[in-house]
């Protein structure tokens, strides 16, 4: 598996889950207004973060090649199941140099 792209807070807030959120799980991040992508999340809490909680960790997306120098500290991200959001991302840190926006001259 590749290094993770970006470090993030995750803010679940879908109460139609059970268990909490663990690692490994996927599901669709809205890094465009127009760009849904798959990524893979890793918590730093050994437990995942539960429904409706939150928590820190990082995102590896699948193909980051495909939207490069899109995000920044401070962006929120939707994540969503299909079309269903079911929490946001905040970005901490951008590990990726090829997802990292320039600054505007």
């Amino acid at each position: 598996m590749r290094e993770p792209d970006i470090e993030v807070m995750f803010s679940f807030t879908s109460s139609n889950r059970k268990a909490p959120y663990q690692d490994g799980y996927r599901c669709d991040h809205l890094v465009h207004s127009d760009y849904l992508t798959c990524g893979q999340h890793k918590y730093y809490n050994p437990d995942g973060i539960p429904p409706m909680g939150t928590g820190y960790g990082t995102i590896t997306f699948i193909q980051p090649e495909a939207y490069p120098g899109s995000l920044f500290t401070g962006k929120v991200i939707p994540l969503q199941e299909g079309a269903r959001v079911i929490g946001s991302a905040t970005i901490m840190t951008v590990f990726n140099p090829i997802l990292q926006s320039r600054p505007s001259t």
